[in-house]
């Protein structure tokens, strides 16, 4: 999970365009300024690396690092279920 978090923090630090800044967990990724198009780029970037689709309805609850891993991974194992299924 760590290595998961580590992503999160690194591609928000790089879509909001922030100093290297220690975002903790569950900090609000709005008082570090991060706008919702920030937070777009992150969810295509998370979207690509994963080979998941995160649901806009989704959207609202990515408010800190620890919220988007556990969609992230909620997503992830969802879809390797569901190919475990199909095989």
């Amino acid at each position: 999970m760590e290595e998961l978090y580590a992503v999160i923090r690194g591609l928000i630090i790089e879509a909001a365009e922030l100093d290297e800044v220690d975002i903790g967990l569950d900090e609000k990724l709005g008082d570090h300024d991060v706008d919702s198009l920030a937070g777009l780029e992150v969810t295509v970037n998370l979207e690509k690396k994963y080979q998941i689709k995160i649901p806009p309805e989704r959207y609202g609850e990515m408010i800190s690092i620890r919220a988007i891993a556990a969609i992230v991974t909620e997503l992830v194992a969802a879809k390797a279920t569901a190919e475990q299924i199909s095989a």
